[in-house]
């Protein structure tokens, strides 16, 4: 691991980390734009509430009103909160499954666990820099997701489609997207994927 990720990471705000597997990315994007050519009928079979939005896996259409302080709506998303155990959810349900929906789910599986290694090496290069924080060693949990988005086209105040927001989650990978334009930092710094990397912020 590069002993430059904590620096780095608080310089700039993000690094460029090796992650050699943009089939599996490339797959997942693909399949995920084919479950959206679904009825919406179909897609709400693969939703699964929990207590609250880090609990919920599955088919998450994000549809939320016009800002009343700014006039211009919200984020129109569609999400897909992939983990492991899906599969097994989505069977238990009886919701039929093509075999491309199942190659699919596999390719996710195995993309979520590649996403989990380096992130777990990420986490454990920050808690050996920061031993005062009393993190320790940190490992796999059920809070990590894997997270697939398509925000609808619509553009919003200064050319956005998305709002600017912050991520709580303690730490963040973006793998690819096929509409450049993520901006990261205060100075909103444009920032693009490169070959087998992931963003890492």
């Amino acid at each position: 691991m590069d002993s430059k990720i904590v620096e780095n990471l608080r310089c700039q705000g993000y690094i460029l980390a090796h992650f050699p597997h943009d089939c599996l990315v490339e797959n997942a994007l693909t399949g995920f734009l084919n479950f959206l050519a679904l009825s919406v009928e179909t897609r709400k079979l693969w939703t699964f509430k929990g207590k609250n939005e880090d609990d919920e896996t599955g088919y998450l259409p994000r549809e939320k009103p016009i800002n009343k302080m700014t006039g211009y709506a919200y984020d129109h998303k569609d999400v897909l909160h992939f983990r492991p155990d899906l599969y097994a959810r989505l069977n238990k349900r009886d919701v039929p499954l093509s075999k491309e929906d199942r190659e699919w789910l596999v390719g996710l599986t195995e993309l979520f666990h590649k996403t989990e290694d380096l992130a777990v090496n990420i986490k454990n290069e920050i808690a050996s820099y920061y031993p005062e924080t009393k993190c320790g060693k940190i490992t796999r949990y059920d809070k990590n997701v894997l997270r697939l988005l398509r925000y609808h086209m619509k553009k919003r105040e200064g050319g956005l489609i998305g709002l600017g927001h912050v991520d709580e989650s303690f730490i963040t990978l973006h793998l690819g997207d096929n509409f450049p334009g993520l901006k990261i930092g205060s100075d909103a710094r444009l920032t693009t994927i490169q070959k087998n990397m992931a963003l890492v912020y």
